[in-house]
């Protein structure tokens, strides 16, 4: 199977009868912050090619993406496919998680869905995971009794990222604070 992009792609298989399983760490350049949402996109092919002579056996299997504190750390699974197909074809999956902890490695890694013992799967494209943005709601609870007047209220929700958030509010003089 060619790549979607470029001349190269990675390849992983999932022996159950043997434990091998094979994965990909990757040491984040910063941090996988706790309740902050992520979403990157990668590109996946389940391979229907047989060769006993490598392990390989057509079948089905997942990909999941843990997320962990050292090389090979599953601590948390983050995302998972499902099980990828049809055989032989590229198919970009948007992945999208909100980590319980803050991790600073994530794994890439092939799990049999238990069909046969040798699935054979390929990755390639992984875009970059980026946080998601912070959105906010105003809800005005009482109006303003006299103009210039300090007498009403609102309430606003932030969304997204990790709190606390950072407010600035537009009054002579100009209001800051953290929710």
């Amino acid at each position: 199977m060619a790549p979607t992009n470029g001349s190269s792609y990675l390849g992983l298989i999932h022996q159950a009868s043997t434990g091998w399983q094979e994965g990909a760490t990757q040491q984040l350049a910063s941090p996988l912050v706790a309740g902050t949402s992520y979403s990157f996109t990668i590109d996946l092919a389940n391979v229907n090619n047989s060769d006993p002579s490598s392990g390989i056996i057509p079948g089905c299997a997942e990909c999941q993406i843990w997320g962990g504190f050292s090389p090979c750390d599953k601590n948390t699974l983050l995302w998972s496919s499902g099980n990828i197909t049809p055989y032989d074809t590229w198919q970009t999956h948007n992945v999208a998680f909100t980590p319980t902890q803050t991790f600073t490695y994530i794994l890439i890694q092939v799990f049999s869905l238990g069909c046969t013992d040798g699935p054979y799967i390929l990755v390639d494209n992984i875009g970059p995971i980026t946080p998601s943005n912070v959105t906010a709601s105003i809800t005005l609870n009482n109006n303003v009794l006299c103009l210039g007047g300090s007498t009403g209220q609102a309430t606003v929700n932030a969304v997204g990222q990790n709190p606390p958030f950072n407010y600035q509010w537009s009054t002579t003089p100009v209001q800051n604070g953290t929710v």
